[in-house]
């Protein structure tokens, strides 16, 4: 198993998450502008690679992360874990 799909458990939790977490600010634009299907063939390929750890925000173009990363990740049956946070 590569190392950073490897999990490690999170303290005072029975949580498990991979080593590596996916950041999507890039999926909201942050860079340059994403396609939807170019954002969810990310989030597809790192769910295939074991990654279960994810990373989004409201300021990751106005919410335009977390609908991508929600839509693909309520299609897996896949466990996950999402990591936001609240607006500034």
């Amino acid at each position: 198993m590569a190392r950073y799909s490897e999990k490690v458990k999170l303290k005072r939790s029975d949580l498990e998450v991979t080593r590596l977490s996916l950041g999507t600010a890039p999926l909201g634009g942050l860079f340059k502008a994403v396609t939807d299907s170019d954002g969810e063939a990310l989030l597809e390929r790192a769910l295939q690679l074991g990654i279960n750890y994810f990373d989004t925000a409201p300021q990751y173009g106005h919410g335009v992360s977390e609908r991508r990363v929600g839509r693909v990740l309520s299609q897996t049956k896949s466990l996950f874990i999402i990591q936001t946070k609240v607006g500034r």
